[in-house]
């Protein structure tokens, strides 16, 4: 098993990270706001880099890592880093304690009421609990016989929303997001934290698809802002994509600009454009869609903070 890293500073502090679901460590240096984390981080420690197994450089085609490999493979970094002491930073999966069992609320509606059906969803978030985050989530229904055979092709929003409390409690807080009017699926439940990591597994399978993502922060989500965004995600030209509007706010919010090495968090909102296709052949209609979208989107409707963009 071969796992890439870097080392980045000279710094009396170690310091190693752990990124999400997803990285490649040569690709992280294009993107400015991530250059600009590690920037600051190396400037008072030394830096540890690495790309999990199955990600970016590390070795591929390997199977989802249970929790006991991951150790294991942070613990083979930081001996060949020469680290025998080391703090630990990590964002979206890398870090964050929380319960075993979490609720996943996550209704799936018809695309078609997409300018009833959000406006209800960014209400229901700005009164949330802060334990609540999620996202409203545009794709299509996969020809799978793991769903039913009347959803296929079938486009839906999906409110995919995580409880970080307990999980009766979730039950009881996320339920507004149930009631929207009849959904197409429901894949809402309670799971183990680690289950919920793995749930987009297996609709990218390795070396299958082609993929061009880009987002942009937007400093408000009013019904015109909807509306505009619907027609848009309406004419992606790949069932594979996936498109969504996120929520940020409360805890994250409240952290000053200069307190960490990550900035602004001033951004209420994020839209993320993630074209996904498999025929080379179809890779400038994907990648013209994305452009489009995030460049009207951001000439009308984004905040004053950076962009992140990536192809695959």
């Amino acid at each position: 098993m071969n796992i890439a890293y870097q080392t980045i500073g000279d710094g009396p502090l170690d310091i190693i990270y752990v990124p999400g679901w997803v990285s490649n460590l040569d690709h992280a240096w294009i993107f400015p706001p991530l250059a600009h984390v590690f920037e600051r981080l190396s400037a008072f420690s030394r830096l540890i880099l690495f790309d999990k197994r199955g990600t970016g450089l590390s070795d591929r085609n390997v199977g989802f890592p249970t929790l006991e490999e991951r150790m294991r493979d942070m613990q083979a970094v930081l001996d060949a880093a020469g680290s025998r002491r080391a703090a630990l930073m990590g964002t979206s999966e890398g870090g964050h304690p929380i319960a075993e069992e979490l609720m996943f609320c996550a209704p799936a509606y018809p695309e078609e009421r997409a300018n009833d059906m959000l406006p209800r969803w960014r209400d229901y978030m700005a009164w949330a609990p802060e334990e609540v985050s999620g996202l409203a989530e545009s794709s299509t229904i996969p020809r799978d016989p793991a769903y039913p055979e009347y959803t296929w092709g079938k486009r839906v929003v999906t409110l995919a929303t995580v409880y970080g409390g307990p999980a009766e409690e979730g039950v009881r807080v996320t339920r507004p997001l149930r009631g929207f009017g009849e959904p197409l699926l429901d894949f809402s439940g309670r799971m183990p934290y680690r289950a919920l990591q793995s749930i987009y597994d297996g609709l990218f399978p390795t070396g299958r698809d082609r993929c061009y993502w880009k987002s942009t922060y937007l400093a408000g989500l009013d019904n015109g802002a909807i509306a505009d965004i619907a027609t848009r995600m309406a004419k992606r030209p790949s069932e594979k994509t996936f498109a969504s509007i996120w929520k940020f706010g409360g805890a994250v919010q409240r952290v000053a600009a200069d307190a960490t090495a990550f900035g602004d968090r001033s951004m209420p909102i994020m839209l993320s454009l993630d074209a996904i296709w498999s025929d080379p052949a179809n890779d400038d209609p994907n990648i013209g869609w994305v452009r489009d979208v995030w460049r009207h989107a951001a000439l009308f409707h984004r905040s004053p903070v950076s962009e992140l963009s990536g192809i695959w």
